[in-house]
């Protein structure tokens, strides 16, 4: 996996600074992680550590309650591993044949830039209503209040309390 994570890392790098030197260690990386993926997820890993799992340790722990589900599990990574391998060989397929160009589907897209401001807009809004209700309360409660106070909400002052006493109590 390290050689897919640089790959992904220099091939952003070469994106941001255009450097042919980023773009050619970026390709290198991913075949790099194409070969490793192919011999140590479709070789090494079935014909080594399952074979082992299925056969040889048949013959010692298959009383053990977990024998079957953990080769079921073992052998359903097996079929994810191939899956993989196939895109792997299909983006392969298409960078050398094709000359097609691939982007991470995970990047900020257009799409996701047009929600964003879309869910962005609709909270402001929301938000600039929140605010509305918040001002027509502040300003209802203001008129509910004596004058001498209604002046003190206006200037933003907390009320004095008429005992001070009681602000030590609370």
């Amino acid at each position: 996996d390290i050689w897919l994570y640089t790959a992904k890392a220099v091939n952003y790098l070469s994106k941001e600074t255009k450097n042919k030197f980023f773009f050619y260690v970026a390709e290198t990386s991913f075949v790099l992680f194409a070969v490793t993926f192919l011999l140590s997820r479709l070789i090494f890993f079935p014909f080594a550590l399952i074979r082992s799992s299925l056969f040889e340790a048949f013959h010692i722990s298959v009383d053990f309650p977990l024998f079957y589900p953990a080769n079921i599990a073992l052998l359903t990574l097996v079929g994810l591993h191939m899956f993989w391998f196939f895109l792997i060989i299909r983006i392969v397929y298409a960078k050398l044949f094709k000359s097609q160009d691939f982007d991470d589907i995970r990047s900020d897209s257009d799409e996701e830039d047009d929600c964003k401001e879309q869910i962005d807009a609709i909270i402001k809004k929301g938000l600039e209503v929140e605010h509305k209700n918040i001002r027509n309360r502040n300003q209802q409660n203001v008129k509910q209040q004596p004058p001498q106070q209604q002046q003190q909400l206006k200037k933003k002052t907390p009320p004095q309390s008429p005992n001070p006493q009681q602000k030590k109590k609370n």
